[in-house]
């Protein structure tokens, strides 16, 4: 699983959702094809001539984000290895994802953040951070009114 979170003071949160989720699934298959992965992103076709759907893969018993490849996910030996999901507001782009289906390679992440830029940076998450998110998990996300909201 990755986050990527994009100011909206960054130059880059002015493009589309599309060409941001794009850009970073390329450098994710950049980072997969360095470590001797073959990946590939996702166009408008798949390598089988079947045409790509355009949003995310929904059925009748809930989300499935790795049932079908949608544009700009990356695609290894015709499956779908990662793929992800958006959160746009004023304040900036949130995207969080998930790469599954082979055996990680241990620089990967390392690889990933240098392939989508030098302003990359890892941080620790300190105790208060964790104890904050606690609380409003519990005062929040906890409760049961936002628990039965729909």
């Amino acid at each position: 699983t990755y986050s990527i979170v994009i100011p909206a003071s960054d130059p880059v949160f002015g493009e589309s959702s599309i060409a941001i989720y794009e850009k970073i699934h390329r450098a994710l298959a950049d980072a997969l094809n360095e470590v001797g992965e073959r990946a590939v992103v996702a166009g408008g076709v798949d390598p089988g001539g079947i045409a790509l759907r355009k949003h995310a893969a929904v059925s009748a018993s809930g989300y499935n984000c790795f049932a079908n490849p949608v544009r700009a996910d990356v695609m290894m030996d015709g499956r779908k290895i990662a793929g992800a999901a958006q959160r746009r507001t004023r304040r900036g782009l949130l995207q969080q994802g998930s790469i599954q289906g082979f055996a990680m390679n241990t620089d990967l992440a390392q690889r990933f953040a240098q392939a989508l830029s030098a302003n990359c940076s890892e941080f620790e998450i300190t105790k208060a951070i964790l104890m904050q998110a606690q609380e409003v998990a519990q005062q929040k996300y906890g409760t049961e009114s936002w628990l039965r909201k729909r």
